[in-house]
């Protein structure tokens, strides 16, 4: 299972997303991947998202509706004390082929604060599709 990594900092009370090796996450279609994001803020300290409650949405546009969703139970949170979090995306996650937008939406419980970040999704068509 391949994985990818992000780093996602805390900044002007945003959440952008700094990957570790592009800009973009790119898929193949039905292809099963680990995404995992470490949370960082402005100054590049990791954050503690142990009391945190986080979804993952990826959509076509804006206005569109969800076609992937992950609720804060499909995330791996052992690492949440460091900041790095993950989630699987599966085949049938993945099982359209398109450009799509992904937003992570962070909601501190402590503080009652709600931040998100967003990426670019590139699924590619497979050559066995």
């Amino acid at each position: 299972m391949n994985m990818r990594k992000f780093i996602l900092t805390v900044l002007c009370g945003l959440l952008m997303l700094a990957p570790l090796m592009a800009q973009n996450l790119t898929l193949k279609k039905k292809e099963a991947k680990t995404v995992t994001f470490t949370i960082k803020d402005a100054d590049g300290k990791v954050v503690d998202v142990t009391l945190t409650t986080m979804t993952f949405v990826v959509k076509e546009n804006v206005r569109g509706s969800a076609l992937i969703t992950k609720n804060d139970s499909d995330f791996n949170k052992v690492q949440a004390s460091s900041g790095i979090v993950s989630f699987v995306l599966d085949s049938t996650d993945t099982d359209r082929d398109g450009h799509f937008m992904g937003e992570l939406k962070i909601q501190f419980s402590t503080s009652n604060i709600d931040k998100s970040g967003t990426i670019d999704i590139e699924i590619l068509k497979s050559l066995t599709d």
